[in-house]
């Protein structure tokens, strides 16, 4: 009985309250960050042997800074020539680097495709998140951010966890390959999405210049430096946490980001709901709390 009354309550809550649109998009974003986090547990050890073991902590940092710099150019694309544009630029870049990975045949090639890589992810989530705001209604937003964000954190989870079972099995190529159909398979999930800006105008060149004030956005920039903190203690673990589960004797490095994803689903699911009772401030403060503690707790 509870066991009915449970899924009667997530589809009514979930499930049938969120159009086609929306989760077709939760499903690209979900099978995008999959195909970018199956590879990240093994990363790490793919550098070490070739030679660049001093060089891990660019693994992470290289792609993150390319993720910034075009963010200014993604974001001024989905407001002109549309949200599934910006995206389709994000999954076609994701599809070609990750195929190119078994091609690296020193450091400095694998570093250039880890700073391409990053490309994608500066195009695709800006695409995503526009289009995401434009079908939410306003009551409703926090909540649908929340479920939205559990497809993003199953994607990281199911990708960490069968990261190093996967190179067992198929070898390192092949869990690059399986990456890159991941990604492909992500492709066709935007293609399926309706765009939703009023009026797309066409492509030119002359939109990638970008004028003074089109870099910064005075009215975001505090929540920008809370989510910048915030981020940084999440790439800290990403660079660190597949040295340290090796140490620990942990043979599958993708565990401590299952754990980390069934906690944050539980989450997602619950907090969203409530910011949009309590406020979207108070329930920042939770959330930095927890982090506050569980980064001690892994110190």
């Amino acid at each position: 009985m509870f066991e009915t009354d449970y899924l009667t309550y997530f589809c009514k809550n979930y499930m049938f309250s969120y159009s086609r649109n929306f989760w077709a998009l939760t499903f690209a974003m979900f099978l995008f960050m999959t195909s970018f986090n199956l590879i990240l547990p093994e990363l790490n050890d793919f550098i070490s042997h070739l030679g660049g073991r001093d060089y891990k902590g660019l693994i992470i940092s290289l792609f993150t800074i390319s993720a910034a710099i075009s963010r200014p150019f993604s974001g001024k694309l989905a407001d002109t020539v549309g949200r599934k544009s910006t995206m389709y630029i994000g999954t076609i870049i994701c599809v070609v680097v990750t195929f190119m990975y078994p091609l690296s045949g020193s450091v400095g090639f694998f570093l250039f495709l880890r700073f391409m890589h990053g490309f994608s992810s500066g195009f695709l989530p800006t695409g995503a998140t526009a289009l995401i705001t434009d079908i939410l209604p306003p009551d409703r937003r926090g909540q649908g951010m929340g479920v939205f964000g559990t497809g993003i954190s199953l994607g990281i989870g199911v990708g960490q966890f069968l990261g190093t079972p996967l190179t067992k099995l198929l070898t390192l190529d092949g869990l690059f390959f399986a990456a890159g159909i991941l990604a492909m398979i992500s492709v066709l999930m935007v293609k399926s999405i309706k765009e939703t800006l009023a009026e797309p105008t066409p492509f030119e060149w002359k939109m990638f210049r970008l004028k003074k004030d089109e870099f910064f956005e005075i009215k975001v920039l505090p929540v920008a430096m809370v989510m910048f903190l915030t981020a940084s203690c999440s790439g800290i673990l990403f660079v660190l946490s597949p040295d340290l589960s090796g140490y620990l004797g942990i043979e599958n490095k993708g565990w401590f980001f299952m754990f980390y994803v069934i906690s944050t689903i539980a989450v997602r699911l619950t907090i969203g709901k409530l910011s949009d009772k309590i406020g979207r401030r108070k329930s920042l403060i939770i959330g930095m709390v927890f982090l506050i503690i569980s980064m001690l707790m892994v110190a």
